[in-house]
This record gives structure tokens, sequence and C-alpha cells, in this order.
């Protein structure tokens, strides 16, 4: 007997589901595979690229070698180079930092710098130094090793420490010269100390960041350790905050900043010197706090006014804070600044310094690290 058309075999069955599954996660599975060999295909060619632009092979060793850090010329972000600053590029750091060890004969002072893209210098042009390379000119005697990293704040400049005594390579002297990316948590909100902030100061921890504080700018912002890891990432990241940058300064065009954003970004900064300190009496050696200048005729063109009233804000406390409630030493560069006629050729920008600018700090700095050692504060250098 035929079947009518259309109908189905007695002992036929629905496709069980389970059956389909092995072909979804192996469709699933190629899809990752597919994707992961994009993103390494991409960050291959992103290498090559600036290996090939900077004639070094350095790019190839990025976020293996954790020495290994990005630079910029601020004008000019098509110009990146990958630097070694435990075994610099002679091109760009200064022959004081040579790495070498110190021989007991002829001891030298190992100084390090730790700040963000104000200390890692050449932000100006490639000819603009840094303040950290002027600073082992001026005193050769001195291994100094510039361990400013572009974009970052104390929070990362903790961790940096905290790998160097890992190391066991404590320096001598340590020049804690981060100050205006301090004012980057209130705007895109705490990366560390939440857990102690949020039981000291609830009311602070619970504030919501002025910035951009939509998902993908906070992680643009705020992932670290890809962008150590990835250099493509590094430079997307650096792309996307150059073009946001003015959008964020202005966040506070239609209302005034919460003056309580500026408390909290002082109180992260406090705990990360405060955390500092203490390693500093653990391991031995010298802490001297260093407060960079500030070109605040150039930020009130750049800046939206209650931006510009905020930061100021936050600044007087970042020193009232130093002078009154932490016993370090302080070299204030910026009142130096203050009283010049020439500051304008002293700057590129608000915040980042030419060749000019970069030797009068080394020489401020110098004069201070001389006085607070004379002082009787720490031994003789």
């Amino acid at each position: 007997m035929t079947m009518a058309a259309g109908s189905r075999r007695p002992d036929a069955s629905p496709a069980d589901p389970k059956d389909r599954q092995p072909g979804k996660m192996r469709a699933a599975a190629a899809l990752v595979v597919a994707n992961a060999a994009v993103v390494l295909t991409a960050e291959f060619l992103v290498r090559l690229a600036v290996a090939i632009a900077s004639q070094s092979l350095q790019p190839f060793a990025y976020g293996f070698n954790r020495d290994l850090a990005l630079a910029f010329d601020m004008q000019r972000i098509t110009t990146p180079r990958v630097y070694d600053r435990g075994a610099p590029d002679r091109r760009y750091l200064s022959a004081s930092d040579s790495g070498a060890p110190r021989a007991p004969e002829n001891p030298e002072m190992h100084v390090a710098a730790f700040g963000g893209s104000t200390t890692a210098g050449y932000s100006c042009s490639s000819a603009a130094s840094s303040w950290p390379d002027e600073l082992g000119k001026v005193r050769p005697e001195w291994r100094v090793a510039n361990r400013g990293l572009s974009g970052t704040n104390s929070d990362v400049a903790f961790d940096q420490l905290q790998i160097l005594l890992q190391r066991d390579e404590a320096p001598d002297l340590v020049l804690w010269a981060n100050w205006i990316n301090e004012v980057d948590v209130a705007f895109v909100g705490l990366r560390s100390n939440r857990q102690w902030i949020e039981l000291v100061r609830p009311d602070l921890a619970s504030l919501q960041p002025a910035g951009n504080g939509s998902a993908i700018g906070l992680w643009l912002r705020g992932s670290e350790t890809l962008a150590q890891l990835s250099l493509g990432y590094a430079l997307f990241r650096e792309a996307v905050t150059r073009l946001t940058r003015n959008r964020n300064a202005g966040v506070a065009q239609e209302g005034v900043i919460d003056p309580r954003l500026a408390e909290l970004a002082v109180l992260n900064y406090r705990l990360n010197l405060e955390k500092a300190s203490d390693l500093a009496k653990q391991h031995g050696f010298r802490l001297i706090v260093v407060r960079l200048p500030t070109n605040w005729a150039r930020w009130e063109q750049a800046m939206s006014p209650e931006n510009t009233h905020f930061v100021r804000h936050w600044d007087s406390l970042m020193v009232r804070t130093l002078q009154g409630s932490l016993d370090l030493p302080i070299i204030d560069t910026h009142r130096s600044y203050e009283v010049r006629e020439d500051t304008a050729e002293l700057f590129c920008d608000t915040v980042h310094q030419t060749l000019r600018g970069h030797e009068l700090l080394a020489d401020l700095i110098v004069a201070g690290v001389d006085s607070i050692y004379s002082s009787g504060r720490y031994s003789d250098p």
C-alpha cells in the first residue's frame, strides 16, 4: 500500500536537538578560532608597521618585556615608537640610564622617576627629551631610570614600583612625579583602592565620574593591562583618548562638576603615596614628591570654564594635602614657573614641555634634591 504524499513514515521521528549540539559547538569553535586569527593578524601587522616606521624590532617584544613602553609625539600620533625603560634606546634616552651594575669602588645613586607623559617626555617632539633624561645629564654620577608611562596615574606607578622591588631592583631614590593625571579619577572613576575608600569614605566612593561614563569609554581608558599586552590596542586607545579629550574636558559645560570628585581623586593619590612611602621604609630607599608645572594660561584657553575651575580646585587640594598631612619632602617646581615670563616657550600645550622646559625642570629638581639632602633629611647623595 502506498502512502499519501506528504505523510511521514511510521518509524520516522523528529530530529533530536541533542544531535545538533556537536555541529553548533564546532561552528562556535570555528568562529572563535577565526576571530582570534583576525585579532592576532591585526596585532602582527600593527607591530610590523611600527617596527618599520621606527626601524626597530622592539615592537615585536612589546607585552613580553614589561620594561617596554609606547611613546608618541604629542602632535603626531602617526609616529609611535616603542622604547625600553630598562635598557634604553640611545636615540631617546640619556646615557645615564645605562642599566649597568654599580661598581663598589665608584658607587652611583640609582634614581627612578615615576609619572605620566609629563615624565615620560618626548610629547612635544622627538627632540623634546624628558626631565629624567636631562637630570642624568646634569648629574652624570646618578643612574636615572625614566619610569614615566603616558596616560597613567599613581595607581600604575605604585604597581610598577612593586614590580621593581619584586625583581630586587630597589632604587636609592624615587622621584614621585605623578600629578595632572591624578584628576582623571574624577572623570573616569577609580581603578584601585575602591574597597578601602568604600570603607572610610562611602560618600565619595559612590560618586559617579564626571566624564565619559559609558561602559565603552571606561573600558577604553581603564584597561591598562590590555594596553600593556597589545600594541594594537594601546594605539587604538591612544587615538580614542585624543579624539575624545576635548569632549571629556568640557563635560561640565551644562553644569558644575561635583567638587567632591576632586576630594576622591586626591584621596586616591594620597593612598597610593602612603603605600609607596611604606615600601620606602621597608626597602630602604628615599622618596621625594615632585609637583610638575601646569600652563594655566593655555589650560583656560583649551578647556571649558567649568573644567578649569574644577581642576584648579583639585590642584589646590593636592597641594594642601601634601603640605599639611603627609610627612614627605616635596619639590614644587610649579612655584618657580609662576614667576617666569617665558613660560609660553617652555610648553607645547597645557602640561607637556619642550626641551628647554625639561632642562629647566632638571635644574630645579637637582637643586631640590640637593637641598633636601643637605638639610639632613636624607644622607648625602
